[in-house]
């Protein structure tokens, strides 16, 4: 069953989309100078926004849920991913890119 995403459910499909992609950037430019690859919170933060990425289409299409149930799931990793890199420690790449909780 497909059905539209009302906006007092949280984000629409383009603004889930529009967060991933700043959060995919974020996370490179932090991974860039490779200083905190070894963090396994840099890694887990790296592997749910793959998660995330990889299992998109399987949750929205067309701006449409499509299975609730990875939506949802998607909303908590990105949650989780947005904690990690806020908790991530300061480097110019993190001062130069849009600071982590002010993606609306």
């Amino acid at each position: 069953m497909v059905r539209q995403l009302p906006d007092r459910y949280g984000p629409s499909g383009k603004q889930l989309r529009a967060l991933l992609i700043a959060l995919i950037v974020a996370c490179a430019a932090l991974l860039a100078g490779r200083t905190h690859a070894a963090d396994p919170g840099v890694q887990t933060t790296w592997r749910l926004l793959d998660y995330i990425a990889v299992d998109y289409s399987g949750a929205v299409s067309g701006g449409r849920i499509v299975n609730q149930l990875e939506y949802d799931e998607m909303l908590e990793f990105s949650a989780s991913v947005r904690s990690l890199i806020a908790a991530l420690p300061a480097t110019p790449a993190r001062s130069a890119s849009k600071a982590p909780g002010s993606f609306s």
